[in-house]
Order: structure tokens, then sequence, then C-alpha cells
């Protein structure tokens, strides 16, 4: 999975993916926010599957699997997130990569639409 591209990256391959980091990072298994076809059903719907588009890219999804990871502070009672949890309490997280994510494509979309040949004859 890890020489796979992100934009290839399936249901599953997220999945594996918060068992992987969260075993990496805190050294125990990952657990689900209760059942794990609620959490791939989560993940299918953000990122869409074969049969429905989903509502944001998978670049997105991880950049905020990732946010969440990193500002996770585990504790005796919590050694641990989910996805769920994600979802669920680091709301704010989401928002912020959201932004993050909109100002990109805003850019690249400006950059995009720049005629460099119009501005070269304007200069």
């Amino acid at each position: 999975m890890k020489n796979k591209d992100i934009s290839d990256w399936n249901t599953t391959d997220f999945t594996k993916y918060l068992q992987e980091e969260h075993l990496r990072r805190y050294g125990i298994e990952y657990q689900p926010f209760g059942k794990w076809a609620v959490e791939q059903g989560h993940i299918g719907r953000i990122i869409g599957t074969a049969k429905k588009e989903g509502t944001h890219s998978k670049e997105f999804l991880k950049d905020f699997i990732d946010a969440c990871f990193n500002e996770y502070k585990p504790t005796a009672l919590y050694p641990g997130i989910s996805f769920g949890f994600m979802l669920t309490y680091k709301k704010q997280i989401w928002q912020r990569v959201e932004l993050a994510h909109l100002k990109k494509s805003r850019v690249e979309a400006a950059e995009s639409a720049t005629d460099w040949d119009e501005v070269e004859k304007w200069l």
C-alpha cells in the first residue's frame, strides 16, 4: 500500500492505513468506533464508491486522518483514536483541512486560468 498512489486508494486501503498508522504511532491495535462496517461506510461516503460519488477527495481524507493522528494525545483512559471518533469529535480539524484544500484548489485554478500569452502582450 505504501507504493500505491493515494488517488488509487479505496475504503479497504484507508482501513488498512488507519490500522498500520495506529499501531505505528501508539503501539496498540486499532479498534473501530463501533463496527467496522460503519466506519467503512463513512469512508465510502466521503471518498465515493463505484456506484456513488464522494463528498471529498482521497487526498483530503488522508490529510484529515493524518492531522487527527498528529494532534491526538493518548491517555491511560483513551490510548488510541478511531476514525469514528475523528469524525464525531474532531470537526475543527476537518474544517481546517477543508479550508486548506479549498485555498489550494483556488490557487491552482487561478494559476491555470492565467493566460500567460496575454500577460506577455500586456507587458
